[in-house]
């Protein structure tokens, strides 16, 4: 058996018993009991199916609130964000690979059925008729046995698919950032290494944005921080209106934002920065509570052209140097590396 092969059997053999565990002991399937008891059954981390085998051990019940203890004792946020997207994954798969195995059965079954029907059909009357007749009773206890594999799968795919969008909602909760509502840190580094990797397969050009707002300390001690953070959220919105399907806007830091351009050069990727920047010195700043408008804001931006086979800390650390490039220049505009000199 390959080592492939070997591996997708584990990973079923962890989720199908994390699956079972939380339903025999009645614990809800959230994400975070899922993460649990499928890294119980994997034994990753060790740590944690010793601390689980010595509480049962020592007479501990089981139940939802003893799943919330194991999770919080062992995965930190940063942890739990990359087991839920593997879990995710782990779940579409082990459904997808389940609800083949069932139809291929069906599909079996349907046919060896009729073939004996015809069989009986074509010999009713002849010596072997009973035995035929016999072979299709059998064929219809396969038939009912599968129609009961197909109710069972039924429920169990009600229950998977419950969590796997609870899965999703999770993963996509560990991706955003939670003030502006865009890409977070998190989700821009993991695109950013898909990004670089499939540019340098494909031979496609990948531009980085790095985007700053110009004095936002000024505006944050001034205005306040809830007024600061309306800016971050106005800032994420404009990259959001102003971008393509398929670009990813992320808050990098602070209040600092990207945007990743795949397939795309330098002059392509200058009017996409020129229209953000543009946009958002259009737009005022207006304290809700009171109507009063507080002016409006401005952002520089660099921009980098990906180099095939580069770290993606490179195209970062090249778009950043033509942010302070632009910064040294006099702020709200665009500066692109190749400019960085001037």
């Amino acid at each position: 058996m390959g080592g492939n092969e070997h591996n997708r059997e584990q990973t079923e053999f962890c989720a199908r018993n994390a699956l079972s565990r939380m339903a025999v002991l009645g614990i809800p399937p959230t994400p975070e009991n899922f993460l649990v008891w499928f890294c119980y059954f994997a034994n990753r981390p060790a740590s944690l199916k010793t601390a689980v085998d010595r509480l049962v051990g020592d007479g501990r019940a089981i139940d939802a609130a003893f799943s919330e203890e194991i999770h919080r004792r062992f995965f930190g946020q940063e942890a739990e964000a990359a087991e839920v997207m593997e879990a995710s994954e782990t779940v579409d798969a082990l459904l997808a690979r389940l609800t083949e195995r069932v139809s291929a059965q069906a599909r079996g079954a349907e046919a060896y059925g009729g073939a004996l029907a015809d069989a009986e059909s074509a010999l009713k009357g002849g010596d072997i008729g009973g035995i035929v007749s016999r072979l299709v009773d059998e064929t219809h206890r396969m038939a009912s046995l599968n129609r009961e594999m197909q109710a069972h799968l039924k429920a169990a795919g009600s229950e998977i698919d419950t969590l796997r969008r609870s899965l999703g909602e999770a993963r996509e909760q560990a991706e955003t950032d939670g003030l502006t509502g865009i890409a977070n840190r998190k989700r821009f580094d993991y695109t950013m290494r898909g990004a670089t990797k499939a540019a340098t397969s494909d031979g496609e050009p990948l531009t980085l944005l790095m985007v700053d707002i110009d004095h936002f300390k000024r505006f944050n001690d001034t205005h306040g921080h809830q007024l600061g953070d309306q800016v971050l959220r106005l800032v994420a919105r404009t990259l959001t209106d102003c971008v393509r399907q398929g670009d990813l806007p992320a808050r990098y830091g602070g209040e600092e934002f990207a945007v990743v351009l795949p397939r795309t050069t330098l002059s392509a990727g200058r009017p996409i920065a020129e229209r953000i920047r543009t946009t958002l010195a259009a737009r005022k700043i207006v304290r809700r509570n009171t109507g009063e408008e507080l002016g409006g804001i401005t952002i520089s931006i660099g921009a980098a052209l990906f180099r095939p086979g580069e770290a993606p800390a490179a195209l970062i650390a090249r778009a950043d140097s033509a942010l302070y490039a632009a910064k040294r220049q006099g702020r709200n505009r665009l500066v692109v590396e190749d400019e960085t000199a001037a």
